[in-house]
């Protein structure tokens, strides 16, 4: 997010929840979070009540105080709104964190956020629904060095696209008279 007051970012994703209006209620919120120059992943599903915290530092890691509270801030404001039929939810809102095991990053490492896009991509490839506890079967290692590069090339050929797009956008535009 973008460093802002706090009530901005509680609004901005109340109004991003409430973009479908309910019509796939099992749409999921990817929340990168940056804190200590470590990268972390929220991926949430307010419909659903639930935030799977996604930490390479490792599951037994405590939530950053400010990202639980900014997140669930989020989640109550987006329901008061697009949830009517949670009359709880004004009263005792229960918002479920889950904090899935996932690869963890070597102590040595800078690819942080590198496991973070990895673990984004992931889920958008097994058009995952929900997280497992155990979210990339059981496996607390590493993620293996082919997989980061993968990213990485994806990035660069992203990166490559948008340059020559630019690149033509501002050839087309160019006039000579």
């Amino acid at each position: 997010m973008i460093q802002t007051n706090k009530e901005e970012q509680v609004d901005y994703l109340a109004r991003i929840f409430g973009e479908n209006e309910g019509n796939n209620v099992n749409q999921q919120f990817f929340a990168p979070y940056h804190e200590n120059r470590h990268w972390m992943l929220a991926v949430i599903s307010p419909w659903n009540v639930v935030v799977f915290w996604l930490d390479l530092a490792g599951a037994e890691n405590d939530i950053p105080e400010f990202a639980q509270r900014t997140i669930n801030e989020g989640i109550i404001k987006f329901s008061l709104v697009y949830r009517k039929d949670i009359k709880k939810m004004k009263k005792n809102p229960t918002i479920k964190w889950k904090k899935p095991e996932c690869p963890r990053q070597s102590q040595e490492s800078l690819d942080c956020g590198y496991y973070i896009c990895r673990y984004m991509l992931d889920t958008i490839e097994k058009r995952r629904q929900v997280i497992p506890d155990k979210y990339f079967g059981g496996v607390a290692t590493e993620f293996p060095q082919n997989k980061l590069d993968e990213l990485r090339d994806l990035w660069i050929k992203y990166v490559e696209e948008y340059k020559q797009a630019e690149e033509e956008e501002s050839e087309e535009s160019v006039d000579f008279d």
